[in-house]
């Protein structure tokens, strides 16, 4: 038989039905493995050397574990129990994991089954030499696998207690600073999560200042709500000796407070190593039925009731604790699934690369055409999330590109306005000023095109530039005839700064395009595809924006040509002007002349020295050109919108997903060149598979427990 009476004894202290559920979840989500990601609730025995822990795991559990530290010390030992109808014990090594997937392996396969705890010993030797600690010449002296005896019986409860290897007060010949750093370590992974309640133990043979499992106690767990003390070896203090007083303050709680309190156990002294468990039992009754620590409350001393305090503090800490580990689990589930949706698709296979490319181009297609037809209802999570940017282009969504480029072409037809003449002239006709002259108005709104202000230009300075041009191109043109060639010129070099204006509107819009397809191939492709694709795309619109420049050169040439208009508004607008400034001499003369006009004489000399003839046609060159520019003007900034930005750069702006072929063209070699997977993602991928199942697995435990 597995269990005698004995050992049913200490286990029947420990059945509790309100805690069964409780602790065969907890024993069912570390068999599925969950602890490698979330911290579960766990006890931990822990304590110095030689301070008796390990037969203090041994009376809780009762499993005989070997009292030879050369086999029980050197790793964690994890004792599971469960409840079953048929008995059995199996020792396994659960594999650090840190350990590489063929060490990992090997040691997952190490499995030994007994039929009693008389092969404990030579198992767990077996197990050390897997583990690389051979005994007779151990290439390392601790390791951070876990030896697991799961024990199953019919009486028996589902709990699980970890031991842990000894923490070392100085170096020996067997025990190195590293063998110290180890033990430090490893005893710290298991205290600093907060759902491990933490048994340390102290031995009333050593000095209190010595106990170093104290310190890492207080240091992991500060406020001290999770930590009981266990004081072993009463039986080596002197009988009513200061020291003794000491520590029955200590066991009291009267010193060295911890919330969950203290507890004393008599364990087997020098003489008594032979003793089975119910000796073991029967001994410690007799020593606390006398002397100073009889005076000691029983429920505080003894393994019976410290069983019960057990039972009870692990009840009340997994009702506590599962259901945040529940939460925990899903919230992980959700990351994990989140982040497997941003790897996309497997994509090992040609097959697979092919489909998830096709997936990828149908989407990114129907999404640009949205956006371009501003269909904004298509894709509310896409066309919703992004903010428009703060600065001159405020208005500017680059996820909406048509009334983003919109908001673009209405800049560029202000800046046109505003900026696109290279003399501000327009106060000679009107009288007044159509700008702003401190040269600050507007700045920030044209920074974006890096803009200059036109150049003021008085009526004098304004008729030199005229004349000056004119004296350059006169031909045998009569007196007072407008010369077609200067107005030409004269418009050429007004509108200097339109092809400046266009390519940096051009540019503008280059500029929001390629924003908003890496935007869209982003939102429909993982990563790495996005950022292939993204060096296609980039290329092919490339082409689109020469294309738009060349076309802008065109339009550009056009207007550099010969200046040539049929329009009857033109004549209409020029006749206009010319009259608004006969009329305005005509005011001025007769204000000048207002002493003289009872004598018409002198009112007609007055009127034909108004002007010259050669000052008569260069200024209505001015005012022709002048209305020439302005009637161009509206021409130009509708022919750039829509043969240039439109055309080019806005419109079929899905086509420039993979250009020139088609993905039914493409060679699988060409596919695998956008969608092959790294092999991290592949890894990933994986990795995080085993995960999500892993937690899927976890919270079907919690469903099957209805807890």
């Amino acid at each position: 038989m597995v269990t005698d009476r004995s050992q049913h004894a200490a286990f029947e202290s420990l059945q509790s039905a309100q805690a069964s559920k409780a602790l065969d979840l907890l024993v069912e989500l570390e068999k599925v493995g969950l602890d490698r990601v979330i911290a579960l609730p766990r006890m931990v025995v822990c304590g110095d050397q030689s301070s008796g822990k390990s037969s203090v795991l041994e009376a809780i559990t009762g499993i005989p574990f070997p009292r030879d530290q050369e086999l029980c010390t050197r790793f964690a030992t994890e004792a599971i129990l469960s409840r079953s109808d048929t008995e059995s014990i199996t020792v396994e090594i659960g594999p650090h994991s840190r350990r590489s997937p063929e060490e990992a392996s090997r040691l997952h396969a190490f499995r030994r089954t007994m039929k009693c705890f008389d092969e404990l010993p030579g198992v767990i030797e077996q197990a050390s030499e897997e583990m690389g600690l051979n005994l007779a010449g151990r290439t390392a002296s601790f390791a951070k696998d876990k030896l697991q005896v799961k024990i199953c019986g019919p009486q028996l409860p589902n709990l699980a207690v970890v031991d842990l290897p000894g923490l070392i007060h100085a170096t020996g010949q067997d025990q190195s600073a590293n063998d110290i750093r180890f033990c430090e370590g490893l005893m710290n992974e298991y205290i600093r999560e907060g759902r491990t309640i933490v048994l340390a133990v102290v031995s009333a043979k050593s000095d209190w200042a010595n106990q170093a499992i104290l310190t890492h106690a207080r240091r992991a767990d500060p406020e001290l709500k999770r930590t009981l003390g266990i004081i072993t070896k009463p039986d080596t203090v002197l009988n009513d000796s200061r020291s003794e007083e000491k520590w029955l303050k200590i066991a009291r709680n009267e010193e060295h407070v911890f919330h969950l309190g203290w507890h004393v156990l008599k364990n087997r002294g020098d003489d008594e190593h032979a003793f089975t468990l119910q000796q073991r039992h029967a001994s410690e009754m007799a020593f606390f039925a006398s002397g100073s620590w009889a005076r000691l409350e029983p429920e505080h001393r003894g393994i019976e009731t410290l069983r019960e305090r057990l039972a009870h503090i692990l009840h009340e800490h997994l009702k506590e604790e599962l259901p945040k580990v529940q939460i925990e689990i899903q919230n992980s589930l959700t990351a994990t699934q989140s982040s497997i949706s941003k790897l996309g698709t497997s994509r090992g296979s040609s097959g697979e690369q092919r489909r998830y490319i096709n997936a990828v181009d149908v989407n990114a297609r129907d999404l640009i055409r949205a956006a371009v037809d501003n269909r904004l209802t298509y894709d509310l999570e896409f066309f919703d999330i992004h903010e428009p940017e703060s600065g001159p282009e405020s208005s500017v969504n680059s996820n909406r590109p048509r009334s983003a480029t919109d908001a673009l072409n209405r800049l560029f037809m202000k800046a046109m306005s505003e900026r696109g003449h290279m003399y501000e002239l327009y106060h000679i006709i009107y009288s007044f000023a159509r700008r702003a002259t401190d040269g600050t108005r507007n700045g920030d709104e044209y920074s974006m095109m890096r803009l200059q202000l036109p150049f003021l230009m008085t009526p004098d300075e304004a008729q030199a530039w005229v004349f000056k041009k004119y004296q350059h191109i006169r031909g045998t043109e009569f007196p007072g005839v407008i010369n077609a060639d200067l107005v030409s010129e004269l418009f050429r070099e007004q509108s200097k700064p339109w092809k400046s204006i266009a390519e940096a509107h051009i540019l503008n819009v280059k500029a929001l395009i390629l924003k908003f397809l890496r935007q869209a191939l982003q939102h429909v492709a993982v990563n790495d595809v996005q950022e292939r694709l993204f060096e296609q795309v980039h290329k092919a619109y490339k082409k689109r924006v020469d294309a738009a420049f060349l076309e802008l050169n065109r339009i550009i040439e056009d207007k550099d040509e010969r200046a040539i208009a049929y329009s009857q508004y033109l004549k209409n607008k020029a006749e206009i002007i010319q009259a608004r400034k006969d009329n305005a001499r005509m005011h001025r003369l007769f204000e000048a002349n207002r002493g003289n006009i009872e004598t018409p004489g002198a009112t007609m000399t007055a009127l034909r020295r108004l002007e010259l003839p050669a000052e008569s046609s260069t200024a209505k060159a001015l005012d022709l050109m002048l209305v020439y520019y302005n009637n161009y003007l509206k021409y130009f900034i509708d022919t750039v919108t829509v043969q240039v930005i439109d055309r080019h750069l806005v419109r079929d702006l899905h086509k420039v997903l993979l250009d020139p072929k088609p993905i039914s063209q493409l060679t699988d070699e060409e596919i695998a060149r956008l969608a092959k997977e790294p092999a991290c993602i592949a890894k990933a991928r994986e990795r995080l598979g085993e995960r999500r199942k892993l937690l899927e697995d976890s919270l079907d435990k919690f469903d099957a427990f209805m807890i």
